[in-house]
């Protein structure tokens, strides 16, 4: 009987986090397929179909802000810099210097596997191919 219970109590918790549903935004921003990740003090962290994206409790209608756990003596403004669109978006990636000596740090093996795929090795510092492809 204790175990039927423990089960049904799992069930009841999980079953949130397991339906996936689209989400709309105050700004009209459209999250299709939302998983909840993360519930924090200053907004939540879902994944969606285009990744994964932190929202603050304020950027949500008002009906939805108490379903994903908005309490307003909780709440706290999230800080400077923080991420509230979505992270999935790709960053813009560093210029690499002219000469493969010039760099000081690891990279990945820019060599092509018998697969055609890319290796998955890291050349040395200073280098652009691992071990085995120079």
């Amino acid at each position: 009987m204790l175990l039927l219970r423990a089960f049904a109590l799992l069930f009841l918790l999980l079953l949130p986090c397991a339906t996936a549903r689209d989400l709309v935004l105050t700004d009209g921003t459209i999250l299709k397929n939302i998983r909840l990740r993360e519930k924090t003090d200053s907004g939540i962290r879902v994944q969606h179909e285009a990744g994964l994206t932190f929202i603050d409790y304020l950027r949500l209608p008002e009906p939805e802000r108490s379903l994903w756990g908005y309490e307003v003596a909780k709440y706290r403004q999230p800080r400077q810099g923080t991420i509230s669109q979505t992270e999935a978006t790709p960053s813009p990636t560093p210029a690499l210097p002219e000469s493969p000596r010039e760099r000081p740090y690891r990279t990945q093996c820019l060599a092509t596997t018998k697969k055609g795929t890319r290796c998955l090795r890291t050349a040395g510092p200073g280098q652009t191919h691992c071990y085995q492809h120079r």
